[in-house]
């Protein structure tokens, strides 16, 4: 039977669609809490001004059996201005995809020939924080010759299943001792606590960690992630309606006021640690890294299979050793000049460069 792709406009009518959505995201076995209806329609409040919304569902018979959750809208890619199309969640969003029942894989097909033949159609589709192995990547090259892939990041991920006493068996013991011991530090300092906030009280207590992230170092650094007000108003609209996801917030109090933060989401028995800030003045007890590994333990401790510590290599995470996943940024290139330029020089001349400065090096260096 052929997949009849429909095309959703309006945020309403995905949410009508949302109970079929999620359950088709369910039953992919590629589940993402990044996919689920909750999280893209609190991101599509926050952040669809100027943008039109275009969820493509695959339908075999009335069966939603795949989607795109996309939008379009003016963009930039290298610096060139055009109109795009991208992901809903694009920017906030650390692992996405195109949810597909198994046996309906030639859904995705039709879901790239309509993106592909679509005459008012962007003049690239950039498909960031896609997993490696996503399915529609290698289903999409088979059916729109100018997409290309590369690597954007890696997701370290810890299988919990062994439980936190090998866990913490298997970690260096220099760290092991340092996270021991980091509990004296936090004695000097006055009554301190950690606590741990599920469901409205993760909600409720948004903004002290909000000020806990402006007044850290990562504002000098120009990561705060609440720096755009946006991302702000989409966490707090999330946190209202978290649908199938399981906000977890756990603090490291001092004198009652919290010091470190780590704020994330319990999706299909995984934690994905989605934020975490801790504020200046406290590095001797090294707060952000003990909140981490004193979440990773308790993680462990109720059972959770996984803890994904989502984008970003960090010195803390690699002490566990985890599973290091792939994501790659997928970009499909309309016709004309400019998107045969683009993908000339990102894809062709870009890669031969930056080899020619890898081989370089080293000469250089000898110099």
């Amino acid at each position: 039977m052929p997949h009849e792709i429909r095309e959703i406009g309006n945020l309403d009518d995905f949410l009508a669609l949302a109970p079929a959505w999620d359950a088709c995201l369910a039953a992919s076995g590629r589940g993402s809490m990044f996919l689920t209806s909750a999280w893209l329609a609190a991101w599509w409040r926050a952040h669809g001004r100027g943008r039109q919304l275009r969820i493509l569902a695959a339908f075999s018979g009335e069966r939603l059996v795949a989607g795109a959750p996309l939008c379009s809208g003016p963009g930039r890619y290298y610096g060139v201005p055009l109109r795009e199309t991208c992901f809903v969640g694009d920017g906030t969003s650390d692992r996405q995809g195109f949810p597909v029942l198994p046996g309906h894989e030639a859904a995705l097909d039709a879901i790239w020939r309509r993106l592909r033949g679509e005459p008012r159609g962007s003049a690239i589709v950039r498909l960031e924080e896609m997993r490696a192995d996503e399915p529609a990547v290698a289903r999409g090259r088979g059916v729109w010759a100018a997409l290309e892939s590369e690597h954007a990041s890696w997701l370290p991920y810890l299988d919990l299943t062994p439980g936190w006493a090998a866990i913490e068996a298997g970690l260096p013991r220099k760290y092991r001792s340092e996270m021991r011991t980091r509990t004296k530090v936090f004695d000097a300092w006055g009554d301190w606590s950690f606590r741990q906030f599920r469901g409205g009280d993760v909600l409720a207590r948004l903004d002290e960690t909000v000020a806990v992230e402006r007044a850290s170092h990562k504002t000098a650094e120009g990561r705060t992630f609440y720096g755009d007000p946006r991302n702000l108003d989409f966490m707090r609209r999330l946190l209202a309606e978290p649908g199938p996801l399981a906000p977890l917030l756990s603090v490291l109090e001092v004198r009652g006021a919290a010091v470190a933060y780590l704020l994330g989401f319990v999706h299909d028995g995984v934690y994905h640690a989605y934020n975490t800030a801790h504020l200046p003045g406290f590095e001797k007890g090294s707060p952000g890294k003990w909140v981490m590994h004193r979440t990773v333990q308790a993680c462990a401790e109720d059972g959770l299979r996984g803890f994904d510590f989502l984008r970003g290599a960090s010195y803390m995470k690699s002490r566990f050793r985890p599973e290091d996943r792939p994501n790659v940024r997928a970009v499909a290139f309309g016709r004309g000049p400019v998107p045969a330029l683009l993908r000339l020089a990102v894809f062709r001349v870009r890669p031969r460069l930056l080899r020619y400065r890898k081989a370089s090096a080293p000469a250089a260096d000898a110099e």
